[in-house]
């Protein structure tokens, strides 16, 4: 039972409030809460020894932690079935090859839900919610007032620990969590009714029915801002206004085509899309950028546009002629006729047009598990990613910008060094070159990386060898 214990500023009155702030945890009585004027963080002890679940709205992390453990310990089983079953349902009636798709989408149901129960389990966990309680509850037990100094020492070392772990990038454990859950969410392909251009109207509810559902019960990983959404309301009209530039493997030209007949070929890009990326996890890389205040993605009518796509290998003639497949410039034709195709030659020299544009590279290597890894670059936003570690490594000098409030993070430009025969990002964190088999990494350098173990060799956590060792790369420009 909770011994009532006298205040220390005004002993003839108990203590009967705890107030946990960013530095420290406060304690006080009825006549202390006179002499606060700060009181939106005041929790009284017996409503915490009755529900210790309320300490989690007070823990002092960013406000999205706190709503993803309200969300998690909300989320209803029953009602996904009831939104999911709908979409399945109708999915059943399409043709034979989307039976791949179901059965991969009720693997990823399964696994969000328990995903969502392991994810509340570890934020209580991290959260420290049962070392607090216990110290709270001890603290109103004792009379010692030494041993209450240290349980309240002891309360403050659990909350710089939860904030230190949110200093970190990768090895943070509870944004860890949060990049977890959202990533089991994005499995779930929700933009899967878009991709298919036989689709119906009655999946293009239930997806988007399914869609409200995410976006109101978990809040803390949808904004309210702007997301990420690469298929336009108003496809068809857009698509006769546009056109894209695309290189085919077997040649060095790029080819100008209308988006009203640009199709799914084996030699042509599927739209929005990447041969060498899970389409989750293609999607998860463009919201991750597209976050940054929308400052990496040229947009229309609220949709991010696709320029130019290339796509290489060893073999391709152009490699093995020694040209540079970070340095393809799509030459963007100003307005045509776009009933007509129009091949370019391209510019096998740096062009600084390049620069304009912004640039996502994705590799697969040919070493040891087939590490999937790449690169994203605008005029205000730059890192390095890794599929295979579920990773992302912003560059130190934006994250330090970021920390500054109100900076501007275009002061610190792309450090890219563009060598004859190398492409080089950052101090060599990746270097890959003109032949994709060799080159090197030493991550870290001027990408954070604090995930780091003495399992793997800084010099193959990215590449999973010494060598970069490229079995087939892509060349996204927005």
């Amino acid at each position: 039972m909770y011994k009532a214990i006298p205040c220390k500023k005004h002993p003839i009155f108990f203590i009967q409030w705890v107030r946990i702030l960013k530095k420290n945890i406060d304690f006080g009585c009825i006549k202390c809460l006179d002499e606060i004027q700060e009181k939106s963080h005041i929790i009284y002890v017996p409503e915490i020894i009755e529900n210790p679940s309320i300490l989690v709205h007070h823990i002092p992390v960013e406000e999205q932690y706190k709503t993803l453990y309200k969300n998690l310990n909300d989320f209803s089983e029953e009602t996904l079935e009831k939104y999911y079953g709908q979409l399945e349902k109708s999915l059943n009636y399409l043709c034979e090859y989307l039976k791949n798709f179901i059965q991969n989408g009720r693997a990823s149901l399964q696994e969000f839900k328990t995903k969502c129960k392991e994810s509340r389990d570890q934020l209580y966990q991290q959260f420290k919610i049962d070392e607090i309680y216990q110290l709270i509850n001890e603290f109103g037990l004792q009379d010692n007032q030494d041993v209450q100094d240290q349980i309240e020492k002891k309360l403050n070392a659990i909350s710089e620990k939860v904030n230190d772990d949110l200093m970190k990038e990768q090895s943070s454990k509870i944004k860890t969590i949060f990049k977890e859950t959202q990533l089991a969410i994005y499995k779930l392909n929700l933009n899967c009714n878009k991709q298919i251009s036989e689709i119906s109207v009655q999946i293009d509810s239930n997806t988007n029915q399914l869609k409200h559902y995410f976006c109101t019960s978990f809040n803390s990983i949808y904004s309210t801002g702007q997301t990420f959404n690469p298929y336009s309301k108003n496809q068809n009209q857009q698509s006769n206004q546009e056109s894209i530039w695309v290189q085919s493997q077997s040649s060095s030209e790029f080819v100008q085509i209308e988006r009203s007949t640009f199709q799914f070929s084996v030699n042509n890009l599927p739209y929005y899309s990447s041969r060498i990326l899970p389409q989750f996890y293609f999607e998860y890389i463009l919201n991750y950028a597209s976050q940054w205040q929308n400052c990496a993605f040229q947009w229309q009518n609220q949709q991010i546009l696709l320029k130019a796509y290339s796509i290489f290998e060893p073999k391709n003639e152009e490699i093995v002629s020694g040209q540079q497949f970070w340095n393809k410039n799509p030459q963007q034709q100003q307005k045509q006729s776009f009933h007509a195709i129009k091949r370019r030659q391209c510019s096998s020299s740096f062009d600084t047009q390049d620069q304009n544009y912004t640039k996502l590279i994705i590799f697969k290597s040919n070493n040891k598990g087939n590490p999937i890894f790449g690169y994203f670059r605008s005029d205000s936003l730059e890192f390095i990613f890794s599929y295979n570690h579920n990773e992302i490594y912003p560059i130190k000098q934006m994250k330090k910008n970021m920390q500054n409030l109100g900076g501007d993070i275009q002061q610190y430009q792309v450090k890219n060094q563009i060598y004859s025969q190398s492409f080089i990002v950052g101090n060599y964190d990746m270097e890959i070159h003109a032949n994709l088999i060799d080159g090197k990494s030493m991550l870290g350098q001027d990408f954070i990386w604090d995930s780091q173990n003495n399992e793997i060799d800084q010099s193959e956590y990215l590449f999973g060898g010494a060598k970069p060792n490229i079995q087939l790369c892509e060349v996204f420009y927005f």
